[in-house]
């Protein structure tokens, strides 16, 4: 915030008004562009040395352009005593000089002086009302350390006059509007966004850190914001909203959340969402939602969701399903699941369904499931397939099996797996089957077993065929 010595460009206006001037201006420019160029070269003692000396001649000691820049860069190397002093002779020569109210308050803050600092700014701030003769930058600045300054004090309602006062003459300030609603966060006023004349509730949140915002907005707060503000969170804002922020939005907002963005937040969020509130997500929010978040979804969320948001369920988070999730899903709920993505199923999602999901499963999703998962499949599931589902298997798929579960099924069972996957079992899986089982066979089946099949069968086995 400091104020840097003035520059060429800027003094004409300055030099102009001094009509008290004993030497030609061409004199200051030429001490001016000197310091400059001893400061740029790091000579900036030597700068100083030079002010003090041009302005031990009284005749030259009366520029509040000059004892400025002395004030400026005696601050910059710390030295405030000298700073100040220069600083106050410039306002005895030009009463009201802003940018030296502004950077008298700054050194007086440094040197602990914070009152007395107050008082140089609070005499800036008051151009805006004694004169029209005022910078609306250097007010707003005034105010805005004013500000700063009463809230590191702890005065939190003098800092939020302060910085209320800078944002209606100049309300486009997103640094001061987030310390304005920080400041009635920590002073308990709410609620904490209130509109103010040229700054909307929105602008507040726009300009307000996710924490802050999350900390200052209640779920009624929440609710009174339109869908375009809310589609207008970025992922950094949505991650950051709370289950009981997101359980207690509205149908229309909560799918006003980018699926994008939704998709940021963290797991243990997302399976804190109601189910109903769960139910309320588009097909665009299910789709975008990470294996993680659809992974970390309870029972209860996900048998309240429709078919449509199923349907739009992609392989990868599909894939990511337990068998304690699928287990849980409605017949209707499963059967929309697309069949393709049952071969990305897991193992053990596989293995973990109950006989009766498995049996409500379509033939076309059966027929997609791996063969390593229906080598897992125990007894009891495997009863549970239909005939219609048994038929939609693959040579592969009925080649995993083993002895114990081929065992396990009845006549019905057996009847329908097509003969070319019968004649695809294994010699030693076939061998291993009981006669009970082998004299559920077809003729057709028992045609298409080959001469190596059989030759590893019993006598009793080639009897019961």
């Amino acid at each position: 915030f400091l104020l840097k010595p003035f520059h060429l460009m800027n003094h004409t206006k300055l030099l102009s008004n001094n009509a008290k001037l004993p030497v030609a201006i061409s004199d200051m420019r030429a001490l001016i562009e000197t310091c400059e160029n001893l400061q740029g070269s790091g000579n900036a003692e030597q700068a100083a040395q030079l002010y003090g000396n041009w302005l031990a001649d009284e005749q030259q000691a009366s520029s509040p352009v000059v004892w400025f820049s002395y004030g400026a860069l005696l601050q910059g190397l710390g030295n405030l005593k000298g700073a100040m002093s220069a600083y106050e002779q410039c306002l005895r020569l030009k009463p009201g000089f802003g940018q030296a109210l502004v950077n008298l308050g700054l050194t007086c803050e440094k040197a602990g002086l914070t009152d007395t600092a107050l008082q140089y700014w609070g005499q800036l701030a008051s151009q805006y009302f004694h004169t029209l003769d005022h910078d609306l930058n250097l007010v707003v600045m005034a105010l805005n350390h004013m500000g700063r300054v009463q809230e590191n004090l702890k005065n939190y309602q003098l800092a939020e006059n302060a910085l209320t006062h800078s944002l209606r003459l100049m309300p486009q300030q997103p640094h001061v509007i987030q310390h304005w609603v920080h400041i009635r966060q920590k002073a308990c006023r709410w609620p904490v966004y209130q509109a103010l004349e040229g700054v909307s509730t929105h602008d507040m949140l726009m300009a307000t850190s996710p924490l802050a915002m999350l900390a200052a907005l209640t779920s009624t707060q929440l609710n009174q914001l339109s869908s375009k503000q809310i589609a207008g969170l970025n992922a950094v804002q949505v991650k950051a909203l709370t289950s009981s922020q997101l359980n207690n939005l509205s149908t229309s907002l909560l799918q006003a959340i980018e699926a994008a963005d939704l998709a940021a937040i963290a797991t243990n969020v997302i399976n804190t969402l109601s189910a109903s509130q769960a139910a309320l997500l588009s097909t665009a929010q299910m789709a975008g939602l990470s294996s993680g978040q659809l992974g970390a979804m309870t029972t209860d969320q996900l048998n309240n969701l429709g078919t449509t948001q199923i349907k739009a369920l992609t392989s990868n988070q599909i894939k990511a399903l337990s068998s304690a999730q699928l287990n849980n899903l409605q017949a209707a709920q499963l059967a929309v699941l697309d069949a393709t993505s049952f071969a990305t199923l897991s193992t053990a999602a596989v293995a973990g369904m109950t006989s009766t999901q498995l049996g409500q499963l379509s033939t076309a999703q059966v027929a997609k499931l791996t063969s390593t998962a229906i080598a897992k499949l125990n007894t009891t599931q495997l009863q549970g397939l239909t005939t219609a589902q048994l038929a939609a298997l693959s040579s592969s798929q009925i080649k995993s099996m083993g002895s114990a579960q081929l065992n396990a099924l009845n006549s019905a069972q057996i009847l329908a797996i097509d003969s070319s996957d019968i004649a695809a079992i294994n010699m030693s899986t076939l061998a291993g089957m009981t006669t009970t089982q082998l004299s559920y066979l077809s003729t057709t089946q028992v045609a298409a077993l080959g001469t190596a099949q059989k030759a590893g069968l019993t006598s009793a086995q080639i009897a019961a065929l």
